[in-house]
């Protein structure tokens, strides 16, 4: 019988160890008989390599890969890059056995030692995250390079770091869910299971003889959801609208996922003294932290945008009559003839009053006489010549030639009454 078997897919996996002895596998190869051996070459032989430890430094390998392409896409330094693998490595460890001690503190207070075990398993991911994010402020300090920028850098490079972590929780047979018969349903020789929690344990199914264990992979839900975010991340990244937002996408995608798959799983830390899952709770808070910083900053950016005024036609002045007459030269002045019909004749008559009056009569020169000439007709002349007072209609007059007077003539229009020359 298979040591893991996903029944309702039908992938079997015959035989899957935790660890495996390079030089003794080696040495088997070739036919020598470990168990022979004496001395260092014995040591040698029997030392083992566990598969989660190669799966994390895999992670961060791939990782640090994809962090230096980033960095040179971004136009940083890639060198400054270079040694933060190293930093990475400790505090993952650290930060990761220190949340689990945190909360597991009954199962280490009598011996101390115990907390050194790392092979006997019990890491806290979010602590290994939590810590490394702590260095991260420091080390971008130490390289001048601005933090928040640092962190967008970085932060896929997590997301799939995770992903081929999680891989090692196969290995281990561990940090998976409760009884299900769901379409990927685990099943795992119950014999090989370092820690079978209760409620499992009562519905163990045996199959020809071996005992199983049928469980929630939660281990390869998270994988999934963080091959996703950090494919999502790829995709995005060019779009993102201020340096942070990736980091905050990450608190609110990675904490709504892994608030739902913690939900699944019977290994659980909880707060002293309650029964709130601490998982959980952090899973919440990051999602609040971050939907909070991507509103103050979308917030921030709609503050600093210029208001656009409409631009509302208003009323010409007596100001501004003085430079729209001296506007009017030249070829213009045609297209202000011809524009000036019967009805509209009323309105500039009306509109030309006191000392705007020399500048109309200013601006008209010349041959723009006959076209302004041409266009007053019939019964508009008397309201324009009405509208001329005083000495300004000898200004006026005095701006049409004799060619726009005879011109005037020929089409009838009789002198007005009083203002005739």
């Amino acid at each position: 019988m298979p040591d893991i078997w996903f029944h309702n897919i039908g992938l079997r996996f015959e035989e899957v160890s935790r660890s495996f002895r390079p030089v003794g596998g080696l040495l088997e190869l070739f036919g020598v008989n470990v168990g022979e051996l004496q001395g260092l070459l014995r040591a040698a032989a029997n030392f083992e390599i566990y598969f989660y430890g190669l799966t994390l430094m895999l992670a961060v390998l791939v990782g640090q890969i994809f962090a230096l392409r980033e960095a040179k896409r971004s136009g940083q330094d890639t060198e400054k890059y270079m040694d933060f693998p190293f930093y990475v490595i400790i505090c993952a460890i650290v930060g990761a056995r220190l949340y689990y001690v945190l909360f597991s503190w009954d199962a280490y207070k009598d011996n101390l030692l115990k907390i050194f075990a790392l092979r006997e398993g019990g890491l806290g991911v979010y602590g290994g995250i939590y810590l490394c994010v702590a260095m991260s402020a420091v080390y971008a300090k130490a390289k001048k390079i601005p933090y928040r920028l640092f962190l967008d850098t970085t932060v896929p490079s997590l997301a799939i770091g995770q992903a081929i972590g999680r891989l090692g929780n196969f290995f281990n047979r561990e940090a998976f869910g409760g009884f299900t018969d769901s379409l990927f349903a685990m099943r795992c020789k119950a014999e090989q299971v370092f820690f079978i929690p209760q409620e499992v344990a009562a519905r163990i199914v045996t199959v020809q003889g071996v005992d199983y264990i049928q469980v929630h992979p939660a281990f390869l839900y998270e994988f999934a959801l963080c091959v996703a975010v950090f494919v999502f991340f790829q995709i995005y990244k060019i779009h993102k609208k201020f340096d942070g937002e990736i980091f905050c996408l990450y608190l609110v995608l990675y904490g709504a996922g892994r608030a739902l798959i913690e939900s699944m799983r019977t290994d659980q830390l909880f707060l002293w003294g309650t029964g709130i899952p601490v998982s959980q709770l952090v899973s919440v808070l990051m999602i609040a932290a971050g939907l909070a910083e991507i509103f103050r900053q979308s917030a921030k950016r709609k503050k600093a945008l210029p208001l656009e005024e409409p631009q509302w036609l208003e009323p010409v002045g007596n100001n501004d009559a003085d430079e729209g007459a001296d506007s009017v030269s030249g070829d213009g002045a045609d297209q202000v003839a011809d524009s000036v019909s019967s009805d509209d004749t009323y309105q500039v008559a009306d509109s030309i009053s006191g000392d705007n009056a020399d500048q109309v009569a200013d601006s008209i020169s010349g041959d723009n006489a006959d076209q302004v000439a041409d266009s007053i007709s019939g019964d508009d002349t008397y309201q324009v010549a009405d509208s001329i007072s005083g000495g300004n209609a000898d200004q006026v007059a005095d701006s049409i030639s004799d060619n726009g007077d005879s011109d005037g003539a020929d089409k009838g229009s009789p002198a007005p009454e009083g203002h005739g020359q």
